[in-house]
């Protein structure tokens, strides 16, 4: 008898607990709608030539009281394109050698504090700081991560901060067996001490290393600095990472689609490159995360499940943003508070910036009516909360 009690209320325990997860996770998904994101009649366009190809991401930035936005012509992977983002017009178009004393290959990626220092990340495993004359003022080779592999050379833009400079990282084939689970999302070179931090945090070591090349999700991962945080969107997780400008003390904050009930990772080794991108297309993940410092908010771009056409090239779906995604709004201690669905191939949502006026998505989409591959146009959205 005293065995049977026991059973019965274990069971009731179990069940209450169950009861008590399951509530929590049904509050954590039906988050307060009280903020959207609202288009309005504010549109940004740039004149583009025939030798000039949308880029993979975008460069914000201030000089003095001017805004300018800037991209790699992925045309020839040689040029910066620095436009005004007031009048419109192209400011500067810096053009590196690709060999000699200036020579920096193929660029993957920049960042531009001012005029006079743009950091260049180079296919010759370098970050070379610039200015707007294209001559190269100083090389920082990638250091060491282990006493076998690198530090690699980022394909997003790097961070500085002060004189630390930030790298994020894509999984590391130099780390051997099962590199995925061993690769850091980022690290953090001291150009003074030159010490080397790797983050705690880690990808998930989902796939062998035959499998990683034909993975659907889970080999992506987004950040960005807010000023004091560096904020993390893995394309497989609902939650937020955060770490300190230390690369410490980690936090998580639920931040999960409701248009996503599960992202699910795939790898099958039968799958060419195109099968790949049309699974990475169709099925659900997370995109990057953006600070709104204007309004004290972040968004976190989300792909919902989805069939695209058997015509279209799942390429040109995938550089141009997928065929629908959504926009996670939170507040400043980073609880949701609404969520935006977008129409279906109406915006990029790899193409986007940030600025007093609001978020600025790019409407130069193959898809739309009104394409122009001639014009490079940015629409306004502002955040509208309903007790505003």
């Amino acid at each position: 008898c005293t065995i049977l009690f026991m059973r019965f209320i274990l069971n009731k325990l179990l069940l209450l607990i169950l009861l008590v997860l399951g509530a929590c996770a049904d509050e954590a998904n039906q988050f307060p709608s009280i903020a959207s994101l609202s288009s309005v009649d504010k549109d940004i366009s740039f004149q583009i030539d025939e030798e000039t190809k949308l880029p993979n991401n975008l460069c914000w930035f201030k000089d003095g009281d001017k805004e300018y936005l800037s991209f790699v012509n992925i045309y020839n992977r040689t040029e910066i394109l620095i436009y005004d983002l007031k009048t419109g017009q192209l400011t500067n178009k810096i053009e590196f050698e690709r060999e000699g004393p200036n020579g920096i290959l193929e660029i993957y990626s920049h960042s531009i504090i001012n005029f006079d220092s743009i950091y260049i990340s180079c296919a010759n495993e370098q970050l070379c700081l610039s200015d707007t004359s294209s001559q190269i003022k100083q090389r920082i080779p990638m250091p060491k991560l282990t006493d076998s592999s690198k530090v690699i050379a980022p394909l997003s833009p790097p961070t500085i901060i002060n004189h630390q400079i930030y790298i994020p990282q894509n999984v590391n084939p130099q780390l051997g067996e099962n590199y995925m689970g061993k690769s850091p999302l980022g690290v953090m070179i001291d150009t003074i001490t030159h010490k080397v931090t790797a983050t705690p945090l880690h990808y998930s070591n989902l796939y062998s290393n035959e499998d990683l090349m034909y993975a659907t999700h889970g080999n992506r991962t987004q950040y960005i600095f807010d000023g004091n945080l560096f904020v993390y969107s893995y394309d497989i997780l609902d939650s937020l990472y955060v770490l300190d400008s230390e690369l410490s003390k980690i936090g998580s904050y639920y931040a999960k689609s409701r248009y996503i009930d599960e992202v699910r990772t795939h790898s099958n080794r039968n799958w060419d490159l195109n099968m790949v991108l049309r699974q990475t297309c169709e099925t659900p993940s997370y995109g990057t995360v953006v600070y709104d410092k204007y309004r004290q908010v972040y968004y976190r771009f989300a792909y919902p499940e989805t069939k695209i056409e058997k015509k279209d090239n799942a390429l040109d779906v995938f550089r141009e943003g997928r065929k629908v995604f959504s926009i996670i709004i939170l507040d400043k201690d980073m609880r949701m508070i609404g969520e935006t669905l977008f129409p279906e191939y109406s915006y990029n949502s790899n193409l986007f910036f940030v600025n007093k006026d609001g978020l600025y998505l790019c409407k130069t989409h193959s898809k739309r009516s009104d394409f122009d591959e001639n014009v490079f146009c940015f629409q306004c959205f502002e955040l509208i909360k309903k007790n505003d």
